[in-house]
């Protein structure tokens, strides 16, 4: 499986897919990711999904090259995934991102890039971007439709969402991203922009649930790490064999 999708998944893509709010047709995209971002703010619920993510070549969509699937649960300021090979706990103090293929838990602040695995961080991105793009917006049923096209200079080459307008969840993002951007390899753009260089990462968002907040043993660190007496930061036991990586040092 590549490990890409493990450790960026797609959204690290859309971060260089910006776009400006300013017509009208922009106005009712502004209310609809608005209204969508607040469902994954709610401060007094726990909230769940599944998520699935697909992988396939631009020129061939329905030949899936890749897959994986987890599951989500946020409640306030807490967030637990587990996708994959992958799993990860946002706290109040602390972001703890756990590779099992790797053996590495990686520790982080809370302003670190955690907050890319989240589907809202799509509208957030979206929302406070800063230069247009090509945009066309559906409504059909219960699902809006919001198609994005960027400049031949972006990592992405489109976006579309589909959100449930009766619940304003995130039901799909399909993005059409370079290759390289979705490759741990890769140092730099590809210069030339064939329909090859192109790869188009699909995710699927299912079973939302709300539930009372929660003090779960999900969100908290002490099931990967834990401090020793020297006041330092070491594996839980059940990951007795993992390597702890601070992205600061000065967190000791």
């Amino acid at each position: 499986m590549k490990k890409w999708i493990n450790r960026k998944v797609w959204l690290v893509a859309l971060m260089a897919c910006p776009v400006i709010v300013c017509s009208s047709q922009d106005l009712q995209l502004r209310h609809i990711l608005e209204k969508s971002l607040e469902m994954y703010q709610h401060n007094d619920s726990a909230l769940s999904f599944h998520v699935k993510f697909y992988y396939a070549d631009y020129n061939e969509p329905s030949l899936i090259q890749d897959s994986i699937t987890g599951v989500f649960a946020m409640s306030g300021k807490k967030v637990f995934f587990d996708i994959g090979k992958t799993k990860a706990v946002k706290n109040d103090s602390l972001a703890i991102t756990v590779f099992e293929e790797d053996k590495l838990i990686y520790i982080s602040s809370i302003q670190d890039k955690l907050k890319e695995y989240q589907p809202g961080s799509v509208l957030e991105t979206l929302l406070s971007a800063n230069y247009a793009a090509e945009k066309k917006i559906a409504i059909n049923s219960n699902i809006a439709e919001i198609q994005l096209k960027f400049k031949d200079t972006s990592i992405c080459k489109s976006v579309a969402i589909e959100i449930d307008t009766n619940t304003s969840y995130i039901v799909k993002i399909e993005t059409v991203v370079r290759k390289d951007a979705a490759d741990d390899e890769a140092n730099q753009y590809m210069l030339s922009h064939s329909e090859d260089d192109y790869s188009i990462i699909t995710a699927l968002y299912q079973e939302y649930a709300l539930a009372p907040k929660t003090s779960s043993p999900e969100f908290e660190a002490s099931q990967y790490i834990q401090k020793n007496a020297e006041g330092h930061y070491m594996p839980s036991s059940r990951y007795a064999d993992f390597t702890i990586f601070l992205a600061n040092p000065k967190m000791q």
